[in-house]
């Protein structure tokens, strides 16, 4: 069947290397002239990092690799253009398109299946916001990345650095036509900021500008959101990779989730960073982590700027303390919306959430047999055998029996890691995530209100 008709191009990157000194130094301050301390200073296409001191200095030191990323058209498969990704397919082939934000976490799965042989155009409308964009499309083995800027010009020269960082998150940097490199400064409650660079020689200062949003900090995961980033009816299941690989990637994907939807809901969110209240055995460098451990010291306010708990302390609670307590009884989702009731009307059993955790928010290794996995190996999995452990996002009757419950964190195993949704429960020998009320939602958390 033909989907669309057109002049068809594939981007091919080629690189050169060679060996340069790396001696860069300077200052990050706020924008009153105050130093800024604790600042990450790195760069797109080398390794070296520094953090800043009490005064704002930062010293990037050592021999390095200079790569010159050079973007060519040619006659090909899969093309970017107008705001459409084009492909024809001579043959059947597994497809998938991704879209990545400015520091390389996963915004949205336009795709993810196979396809028949033909001619396919797939839309970025409504899926990209008014920010730089790195579309990545996967057909069967091969990969083709194109940089994405919505508006008139959105065919762009520039290359781009898609790069793992030292905790193992994705990061795109794009570099700027004609530039060497680029410079990124990065600290919680700031905008990252990224400067071109045609010298890894000399002094760099560098103004960060605070994040001015409202506060925003926390949300349950709505089903809607979910099926929407998944692209499949039955969820994500225990898989939430999201586009990442290697090591940790399904954290990283629990994250770049969150910001993905905080996101959509109040743009310019992403510039917050996002944790999913979730404990995994091994991170990306083979470290246990609990969920309580990964998301700041607070406080955290829900989409309408209501408070859910001060300090860490508050949390470590049946239901969340010293906040709101309509929020408290029924956390909120995306919206603002108590998530028992996600349109505002229809009440659905949708209380469990899943965080792998203890009540105390440390990670929960169980008894013995499919009790030990309880984060569907590390959150990577639909098909691993295992009972991931949930909390209650509202309390579902006074705490006893099966599948009562009160504690936000940790109170019931749900059937298994696979795909699916039970919104009414009818079965309690299911193997899917969403075992007696839930979706496989989880909570998100910002480190900066």
């Amino acid at each position: 069947m033909i989907r669309w008709l057109g002049v068809f191009f594939s981007l091919a990157v080629t690189f050169s290397a060679s060996a340069e000194g790396i001696a860069l130094t300077g200052k990050v301050s706020d924008n009153k002239g105050n130093p800024i301390a604790g600042a990450i200073v790195s760069l797109s296409n080398q390794p070296h990092q520094d953090t800043t001191d009490e005064n704002g200095q930062y010293s990037l030191t050592g021999a390095g690799i200079v790569h010159h990323g050079v973007m060519h058209l040619s006659a090909g498969q899969i093309s970017l253009r107008n705001g459409n990704v084009s492909l024809s397919l001579a043959k059947s082939d597994q497809v998938c398109i991704d879209l990545f934000d400015i520091r390389g976490r996963t915004m949205a799965r336009l795709i993810n299946r196979p396809l028949a042989a033909g001619e396919y155009r797939f839309s970025l409308t409504g899926a990209v916001a008014s920010q730089l964009t790195l579309v990545r499309v996967t057909s069967g083995q091969r990969t083709m990345t194109f940089p994405y800027l919505p508006g008139p010009e959105n065919n762009r020269s520039d290359s781009y650095s898609l790069t793992q960082s030292e905790n193992g998150m994705q990061r795109l940097v794009i570099v700027p036509a004609g530039s060497l490199d680029s410079l990124l400064v990065w600290k919680p409650g700031y905008v990252l900021g990224v400067k071109p660079l045609t010298s890894y020689t000399g002094e760099e200062n560098f103004t960060l500008d605070t994040i001015n949003l409202p506060v925003f900090s926390f949300f349950v995961t709505s089903l809607k959101a979910i099926l929407e980033l998944s692209k499949n009816d039955s969820g994500f299941g225990g898989d939430f990779r999201f586009g990442m690989t290697g090591p940790g990637a399904g954290l990283r994907g629990a994250d770049s989730i969150c910001s993905c939807i905080a996101e959509k809901r109040m743009p310019g969110s992403s510039a917050k960073l996002w944790r999913a209240f979730l404990s995994v055995t091994k991170d990306a460098k083979g470290r246990q982590v609990n969920a309580i451990d990964r998301i700041g010291n607070g406080p955290w306010f829900d989409y309408k700027g209501r408070l859910l708990a001060p300090t860490v302390a508050d949390l470590k609670n049946d239901r969340p303390t010293n906040g709101d307590p309509l929020i408290a009884k029924d956390l909120p989702n995306e919206d603002g919306i108590p998530n028992h009731k996600p349109d505002g009307i229809t009440i659905v059993d949708n209380h469990h959430f899943v965080t792998g955790s203890k009540p105390d928010g440390t990670l929960l290794i169980g008894a013995g047999g499919e009790n030990d996995n309880s984060t569907c190996d590390d959150w990577t999995s639909t098909t691993a055998l295992g009972k991931p452990r949930c909390g209650f996002s509202w309390p579902r009757g006074d705490g006893g029996g099966m599948m009562g419950g009160t504690n936000w964190i940790s109170g019931f195993n749900a059937g298994g890691c696979a795909r699916g949704i039970e919104l009414v429960v009818n079965n309690l020998n299911s193997k899917i995530i969403g075992n007696a009320g839930g979706y496989g939602g989880f909570y998100c958390f910002a480190l900066t209100p």
